[in-house]
């Protein structure tokens, strides 16, 4: 499918359970991603996010099992909640500089996806962004986040652990500087 320059909106669930869609081309034109756009369409394997569009909203890619190669242009700054949710075979993802906010459940179950990189202008993570993530890091020189010996990512601003491997093996002690754990 080749959405045409004219087309400044894609609506909610507009492309809902559309199985057999595999290939996909959204302009610079659309601005807006309504929630669940692209949910469920199982043959979609690559996308492409354009700068155009700000938000990638509320599962617009959830359940789209065979997506493995995501594209985020710069210019997005928030990555909505069970965006790319269970996206099982989701493998290569690029977080640009510009995402700011990455909501609830965003990368949630996305099992093949792994060294995902958090950028330095990421502010917010919503609770289980991550959820069975076996590695997230942070530049080394995030004004924020970090990312210790075992894996755990902590925001030290606010003294929250926001991730934990779930395969890490050994001992584990939180540090002193966490004063709460999720969020």
């Amino acid at each position: 499918v080749t959405i045409p320059k004219s087309v400044k909106r894609i609506g909610y669930h507009a492309f809902y359970n559309c199985r057999k869609l595999n290939n996909l081309t959204i302009p610079d034109s659309v601005e807006y991603m309504g929630m669940g756009a692209f949910s469920i369409c199982e043959s979609l394997r690559s996308i492409t996010i354009p700068p155009s569009i700000k938000q990638i909203s509320f599962a617009a890619f959830i359940h789209c099992k065979n997506l493995n190669n995501v594209t985020i242009s710069n210019g997005v700054t928030h990555i909505g909640g069970m965006a790319f949710s269970d996206c099982i075979n989701l493998s290569s993802i690029t977080i640009p500089p510009s995402v700011t906010h990455i909501a609830e459940k965003a990368f949630a179950d996305c099992d093949k996806l792994s060294d995902l990189v958090i950028p330095n202008n990421v502010t917010h993570i919503e609770q289980g962004a991550f959820y069975m993530f076996k590695s997230v890091k942070v530049s080394p020189d995030h004004p924020t986040l970090m990312t210790d010996e075992a894996g755990a990512l902590i925001d030290i601003k606010k003294g929250i652990l926001l991730f934990f491997p779930p395969e890490y093996k050994g001992h584990y002690t939180i540090p002193d500087n966490v004063t709460q754990i999720g969020n």
